[in-house]
Order: C-alpha cells, then structure tokens, then sequence
C-alpha cells in the first residue's frame, strides 16, 4: 500500500471532509475513503510546501491541475473519484504522480461533495 497513514477529521460541514496521508515508499493507486463521492478535492503536500493539486468532477479521472512554482496539467496519476460500489471504499484515490503522491511526504486534502 502506498499510503502508510490515513487521518480523516471530522466532516467540517455536511458534505466537506478533510484530512491528510502519508506516504511510504511503494508508491501505488491509494483509496481515501470519505464516505462520499466528492465533486472537489484539493491536495497538498504539507511536508515540502511546494504543490497544490486540483481536481474537479468535470475533469477526466485519474487528471488535475497542480501549482509548484507554476501551473501544469496532470495527464494521469492524480486524483479519481470512487463511487460506493464494494461497501468498503467511497470518496476518491490518489495515483503515483507525484503531485499527489511522493515516497515519505505527508500530504493534505479536502474534498467537497
């Protein structure tokens, strides 16, 4: 698994949940479990301060818009929505690019509905 450590807080509103995870060093296809399908989530890594990822349900999966010291589309890799489908996992996954994913960072999200 690619990510060693899931915290979600609390959802802050009715249709908003927030968080962060931290990365190992097997970097694969990870599922952050929400409890909804989000239509919005932003991603940042916390431990270099140097990445802000965008993804929006009129995007493709897997597809973003990360900002380091400019603005670059993401062609796979990044963020997926997940619908409800095996009762175990429902939000969204986070891929290997490294916008989303990089081996020992802890990163931060939010997700709205």
């Amino acid at each position: 698994m690619a990510v060693a450590t899931v915290t979600v807080r609390s959802n802050v509103a009715v249709g908003v949940a927030s968080g962060k995870y931290v990365c190992d060093s097997s970097l694969t296809l990870t599922p952050i479990n929400i409890g909804f399908k989000p239509s919005f989530v932003k991603v940042w890594n916390i431990t270099d301060q140097d990445v802000v990822t965008i993804w929006s349900e009129d995007m493709a999966d897997g597809k973003a818009i990360t900002w380091g010291t400019a603005a670059t589309a993401v062609a796979s890799g990044a963020i997926t929505p997940i619908t409800h489908a095996d009762g175990t996992n429902f939000g969204f996954s986070v891929g290997t690019d490294a916008s989303v994913q990089e081996a020992s960072k802890t990163y931060g999200f939010i997700a709205f509905r």
